[in-house]
């Protein structure tokens, strides 16, 4: 309460936040892998389970951007939409270049994209994003 009153708010990440902050949350990132577990574990039961590298997201149903809050213009929420749909019909990827570190180093080049190993290894923020890194 004492953060909502100093104009602070934030992005719940995991899970929907509104019944503890309903006027803080700008909005949710949900993570939902319901649907893999329930194929993995079929497949092991079947037994043809192997091991592999999942890079799910909102394509696959396994990220979902919403839950919006009350400080959120309506405009602001359909671009998110229509950027999540881009994103899942792969027109848009979040890790294209040019990519710069909040320090303005080019990490990511124009017309490059960022590979899986550069995208588990990132030690750095984005322009744009506030706070520090441990």
């Amino acid at each position: 309460v004492a953060a909502q009153q100093r104009g602070v708010w934030g992005v719940a990440y995991h899970s929907d936040m509104r019944k503890v902050a309903p006027d803080a949350q700008l909005l949710a990132v949900e993570h939902d892998w319901r649907s893999y577990d329930v194929a993995r574990v079929q497949a092991v039961f079947d037994g043809n389970w192997k091991s592999a590298d999942l890079w799910g997201g909102i394509r696959e149903g396994m990220i979902r951007v919403g839950h919006y809050g009350p400080k959120v213009p309506v405009e602001v929420r359909q671009h998110i939409e229509r950027l999540s749909k881009d994103i899942a019909r792969s027109k848009v990827n979040v890790f294209a270049g040019p990519i710069t570190d909040r320090d303005g180093q080019l990490r990511v080049p124009k017309g490059s994209v960022a590979s899986d190993a550069d995208v588990l290894s990132m030690n750095y923020l984005v322009q744009g994003v506030q706070g520090a890194l441990p």
